[in-house]
C-alpha cells in the first residue's frame, strides 16, 4: 500500500492536541471577515472575491481529537493555508449559488478530504453551507484495522477530493449534520458521558469507512472464518444487553474492519451488523424509556445515549420495531407507581 509519512512535528505536543479535552459546543455569527476568521480554530486565511456584505455563521462541537462543524458564509471567498497540524478534514458544501472548486478542481458535488500537511486552496460559492469533521489522525490510526500501518497514513487519506456517489462519504456528512443538529438543540447532552462515547467513536468510524479503500483480497475469508467473525462480534453484542458495545469497538475487538465485519454478517446471517446491533440499542432505549419516572426525562436524551442522533429515523424504526412510539414508552414509565415493599 501507497504511504505517506506524518510530517515532523516542530516541537512535542499532546495526542490529541489541539482539540479540547472537554465536550464542548460553541456557535457564532460574524458580520466581518476578519472577525470570523480570528474565531476559527483552523490556520486559514480568507479573501473575499465578490461584492458585498459579509456574513459568517458557524457551529461546532468539539470533542477530545474531533470537531463537528457547520460553516455558512454569504460572499464569495478563497480560503487558503490549512487546518490543524496532524489532522484531517472532511467537508461537502450542502448549499452555495455556485461552483465550490478544491485546488483548482471542480468539488461542488464532491466530498473534500485534506490530510495532515496538505496545503488548502479553495473557492467557495456565496451562500455557501460546508459541513465536516476533523479529526486527529493519531485518532484513527489508533482505532484503524489490525492491516493499516502504525506509523505512516495510507495515501487515500490525504487524497484531494472524492466523487460523493461513494455512499460511505455521504453517510458521515449526513451523520455530522444530524448530530450538530441534535446536539444544538440539547446541549445537555455533551454532559452525558455514554452519549459523548457513543458519538465519538461513531464519528471515528464514519471516518474510517469514508477514507477506506477497497481492498478485494481483505474480504477472501473462508466459510468456517467468516462464522467465527461473526461469532465473536454477536458474543461482544450480547454480553452486555443493556450497554451494547460500539460497532467501533466490536470491529477493534474482533480485529478486523468494518468493511470485513459487514461482509461476514452478509455471509453468515443475511443482514448487517449495523442492523443487529440497531435492534440492540432499539431493546436497551425501551428498557430505559420503560423504566424512567423523572418528569424531565426526554426521550432525545434516551436516543443519544444509546446512538440515535437523527430523533426522526429513531422514532420510526422504535414503531416499527416496538408497536408503539418511545413517547408512548415513556409516559407508561412515567406513570409508574414505586413499589412498595411488603414485609
Amino acid at each position: 500500500m501507497d504511504t505517506l509519512t506524518l510530517p515532523p512535528a516542530a516541537a512535542p505536543a499532546p495526542a490529541l492536541a489541539p482539540f479540547p479535552g472537554a465536550p464542548s459546543l460553541r456557535r457564532f455569527h460574524s458580520r466581518y471577515l476578519d472577525d470570523h476568521t480570528e474565531q476559527l480554530d483552523w490556520l486559514l486565511d480568507y479573501d473575499q472575491i465578490d461584492r458585498g456584505t459579509f456574513e459568517g455563521e458557524m457551529l461546532e462541537v468539539l470533542l477530545p481529537g474531533l470537531q463537528l462543524f457547520r460553516e455558512t458564509t454569504s460572499r464569495a471567498l478563497r480560503q487558503f493555508g490549512g487546518i490543524h497540524r496532524g489532522a484531517i478534514g472532511v467537508a461537502r458544501m450542502r448549499h452555495g449559488e455556485g461552483n465550490l472548486l478544491y485546488q483548482g478542481q471542480p468539488a461542488d458535488r464532491h466530498v473534500i478530504v485534506c490530510g495532515p500537511g496538505q496545503e488548502v486552496d479553495m473557492c467557495t460559492p456565496p451562500a455557501c453551507t460546508l459541513v465536516g469533521l476533523v479529526v486527529d489522525a493519531e485518532l484513527l490510526l489508533r482505532h484503524a484495522p489490525a492491516d493499516t500501518p502504525s506509523g505512516p497514513l495510507p495515501r487515500h487519506w490525504v487524497s484531494s477530493a472524492f466523487a460523493a456517489k461513494d455512499a460511505e462519504q455521504s453517510v458521515l456528512i449526513d451523520f455530522v449534520g444530524d448530530s450538530l443538529d441534535l446536539i444544538a438543540a440539547r446541549p445537555q447532552l455533551l454532559h452525558d458521558a455514554q452519549a459523548v462515547d457513543q458519538l465519538r467513536d461513531a464519528a471515528v468510524l464514519h471516518s474510517l469507512n469514508a477514507l477506506a479503500q477497497t481492498h478485494d483480497a481483505e474480504l477472501h475469508l473462508t466459510a468456517s472464518a467468516r462464522k467465527r467473525v461473526v461469532d465473536r462480534a454477536c458474543e461482544l453484542m450480547l454480553s452486555r444487553p443493556d450497554e451494547p458495545p460500539s460497532l467501533l469497538a466490536i470491529c477493534q475487538q474482533v480485529g478486523v474492519s468494518a468493511r470485513k465485519l459487514g461482509y461476514c454478517f452478509q455471509e453468515v446471517l443475511g443482514l448487517s451488523p449495523q442492523a443487529f446491533l440497531r435492534v440492540l440499542r432499539l431493546n436497551a432505549a425501551r428498557r430505559e424509556l420503560a423504566r424512567h419516572d423523572d418528569p424531565d426525562t426526554s426521550v432525545y436524551d434516551v436516543a443519544a445515549r444509546w446512538g440515535f442522533w437523527h430523533f426522526g429515523r429513531f422514532s420510526t424504526d422504535y414503531k416499527r420495531q416496538f408497536g408503539e412510539s418511545p413517547s408512548s414508552t415513556l409516559k407508561r414509565g412515567q406513570r409508574r407507581l414505586p413499589v412498595v415493599q411488603r414485609h
